[in-house]
């Protein structure tokens, strides 16, 4: 399954996926020919896990420590573990408040984000669709921890 090829694709330092990646008779490894970074298509994967109930999967908790200690929220070079550039786009912040609200014990929330109309497609459409998931989820309610719905 795909849960099963995710698990098997953890690559350099952070045993990370690169964003595209080639099945061999040795098993996975990064794609030739295409960048080994874990960045703008991979950063959809924790969303989908997280939404499909996968809160426990090994790659969320490596990204939350990965981001966490690197102290920035970036595309990261898989096989060096170095974080390349920023996501400065406002819509993927979404992103790193949904893994940060499933992971943290300090129960934080995910923000309702609304993209302006500026914001490029991608991450604007990843901030929706996070938003959907985080209220699916009940990540956004501020009496969530009072409730025990984590």
């Amino acid at each position: 399954t795909g849960i099963n090829l995710l698990s098997q694709a953890a690559f350099g330092p952070h045993k990370i996926p690169s964003d595209w990646l080639a099945i061999t008779t040795d098993g996975l490894k990064p794609a030739q020919g295409f960048a080994t970074v874990f960045g703008h298509d991979s950063i959809r994967i924790p969303l989908y896990l997280i939404w499909a109930g996968h809160h426990d999967h090994v790659l969320i908790k490596r990204l939350y420590t990965t981001w966490t200690k690197l102290s920035i929220f970036a595309t990261i070079e898989v096989e060096t573990g170095i974080a390349l550039w920023r996501f400065r786009a406002p819509g993927y912040n979404v992103i790193k408040q949904l893994i940060d609200a499933t992971i943290s014990t300090a129960c934080p929330s995910v923000q309702f984000y609304e993209p302006s109309a500026e914001e490029d497609y991608y991450p604007a459409t990843l901030a929706l669709l996070a938003n959907v998931a985080s209220e699916a989820l009940r990540l956004q309610s501020d009496d969530r921890c009072r409730n025990g719905v984590i």
